[in-house]
């Protein structure tokens, strides 16, 4: 993180615009955000590496001007938090079940605490097989998909990523992805990521 400001946004819609000029902004540096966010996720629950975690990646959605997944979801997290249904202690465990396959057990936590801690297995294995899967459960997704597979691309690999989904438009439910990343390593530059969403494709086709 540098010292780059980020303006919180204040709406994208014609309406929120329309109040732009009754609307306080507040100038925060990147550090003023993952410090806020750090600081908010302790007080409701948890510990230091699950509140850097989720710090991480609130920050990096801002950085990355993906507000909708920055500090926008901040109350959506202590709700989680607050009511029970998210560990903020919780450890995950990472387990190599194979040359290329890695498997890590959140324990109820936040998914970005399970990435952070199998990420760096996914890539040696990858790195030593030439190709590796890494799978996560018992974890609560909330966050983008984009920063693991940058934690990749920026190693030189190329991944995908995705979340399991049930779709809501058939009669019968079916096994579908909600979010897809995907990135291509470009040295010397910043790698390119690819983030789609097959659901919204899904719901624009109803099924009879």
């Amino acid at each position: 993180m540098g010292g780059q400001a980020c303006e919180i946004p204040v709406g994208w819609q014609q309406g929120f615009k329309q109040k732009r000029s009754l609307m306080p902004t507040t100038d925060l540096s990147l550090e003023d955000i993952h410090r806020l966010a750090r600081d908010v996720m302790m007080a409701n629950g948890c510990d230091a590496a699950n509140a850097d975690a989720l710090a991480d990646i609130i920050t990096r959605a801002e950085r990355d001007g993906s507000h909708s997944h920055g500090l926008f979801r901040v109350p959506g997290y202590v709700k989680a938090l607050r009511s029970g249904n998210v560990d903020g202690t919780a450890q995950p465990v990472v387990t190599r079940r194979s040359a290329s396959v890695v498997h890590v057990a959140g324990g109820g936590c936040f998914a970005p605490l399970a990435k952070a801690v199998g990420l760096p297995v996914l890539a040696e294995a990858a790195l030593e097989s030439g190709a590796a899967a890494l799978s996560l459960t018992g974890i609560h997704h909330f966050a983008d998909l984009w920063p693991e597979t940058e934690y990749l691309a920026e190693r030189g690999l190329v991944g995908i990523a995705c979340t399991a989904y049930m779709p809501a438009v058939r009669c019968r439910p079916a096994p579908g992805l909600m979010r897809r990343a995907s990135p291509r390593p470009t040295p010397p530059r910043l790698p390119v990521v690819g983030s789609y969403c097959p659901l919204a494709a899904i719901r624009a086709r109803p099924s009879r």
